[in-house]
C-alpha cells in the first residue's frame, strides 16, 4: 500500500466517522428539543436490523418501529437503538410514549424519560 493510497484510506475514513458523529448528534439534539412537543400513546409494531451501505461504509443499524395516532390520524416513527440486545426493551405490541411536532405530527420522537425508565428496569432484571 502505498502512502497516498493510506491516505486517502484515512482520509474518507474520518470524513464517514464525522458524518456518522454529526448525523448521531443532529438526532440527539433533535430529540432533546421534541421533549416539550405535545405527547400520544403509541405501540411497538416491529424490531428490525437494517443493513445500510457497502464495503467499508456498511453498517447494520437496530430499529425500533411504532405507531401512534394524533387527532384520528395514525402515523408511525423508527427509534434507532444501539443493537439488537435493546430489542429486548421494546416487546412488540408494548405501549411508548411518543412526542410529534405540532405543526407536523408525522414529525417523532420517543420520550426520553420512557427510555430511561425501561433501561433501568431491564438493568434490574439483571439482563
Amino acid at each position: 500500500m502505498t502512502s497516498n493510497s493510506f491516505l486517502a484510506d484515512s482520509l474518507i475514513s474520518l470524513i464517514v466517522l464525522g458524518v456518522t458523529v454529526g448525523a448521531w448528534l443532529l438526532r440527539k439534539t433533535r430529540s432533546r428539543a421534541a421533549q416539550s412537543w405535545p405527547m400520544a400513546d403509541g405501540t411497538v409494531e416491529y424490531t428490525m436490523v437494517r443493513a445500510e451501505g457497502h464495503g467499508r461504509t456498511y453498517r447494520e443499524i437496530a430499529e425500533v418501529n411504532y405507531s401512534y395516532a394524533v387527532e384520528g390520524e395514525f402515523y408511525s416513527g423508527t427509534h434507532v437503538v444501539g443493537n439488537e440486545a435493546e430489542f429486548e426493551m421494546f416487546p412488540k405490541e408494548s405501549r411508548v410514549v411518543v412526542h410529534y411536532k405540532p405543526s407536523n405530527p408525522s414529525v417523532s420522537f420517543l420520550d426520553r424519560e420512557d427510555l430511561r425508565s425501561r433501561r433501568d428496569r431491564v438493568e434490574a432484571e439483571g439482563r
